[in-house]
């Protein structure tokens, strides 16, 4: 009676044990958009830039159709972007292309810039990819044909699918056109110098 109360209390032991070891080995995954979210400065968020490449536009391309400012929006849009899950190609017809440059700052002054390519697509999807930001981005025009040759030169490979639109994070009546930002704000853009 007394080796067969031992053994019991041993197994209950081990399982005890096994099932310490086992949890304390599980380790949680990092959410899909882990690796997008890296990109970020903690903290160092100064504004996010939303540029669109538009057809009907005499303007140099990408043109600035938007700026994001406020803490609360920076938090929107690194949200949505950790709801993205990786996906090896950009599948679908690109319909709209918008640049995404988010601006840091350190001690008062901007220090760094990231970019990321936004994809709309007609098949109502929506694709975000880093990359990096050169002259062959900036077009005199725009048409939709140029929009393949902008994607080859981002790749058409390790892209991000997101839930949902941006226009879906802001609303339009949190959306700040360039007229509304004011003749200081827009030389400030005509200066900035992200290539």
């Amino acid at each position: 009676m007394a080796v067969n109360s031992r053994t019991h209390v041993l197994r209950f032991v081990i399982l005890c044990l096994s099932a310490l070891v086992c949890g304390c080995s599980q380790q949680q995954a990092p959410h899909p958009g882990a690796a997008l979210e890296s990109l970020f400065h903690s903290g160092k968020g100064k504004a996010l830039w939303v540029h669109h490449y538009r057809e009907d536009s005499i303007k140099a391309q990408p043109e600035l159709l938007s700026l994001y400012s406020d803490k609360t929006e920076q938090i929107a849009v690194v949200d949505w972007i950790s709801g993205s899950e990786k996906v090896e190609q950009l599948t679908g017809t690109a319909d709209s292309l918008f640049i995404l440059q988010f601006e840091y700052e350190t001690a008062n002054k901007v220090s760094d810039y990231a970019y990321m390519m936004y994809v709309e697509t007609r098949e109502g999807e929506h694709y975000l990819k880093p990359f990096t930001m050169g002259p062959k981005f900036h077009l005199d025009s725009y048409k939709q044909e140029d929009g393949d040759a902008i994607l080859s030169s981002v790749g058409m490979d390790q892209w991000y699918k997101l839930d949902k639109a941006l226009h879906d994070v802001f609303p339009p009546a949190a959306t700040k056109p360039l007229e509304q930002l004011g003749k200081s704000s827009y030389a400030m853009v005509e200066t900035t110098n992200y290539f």
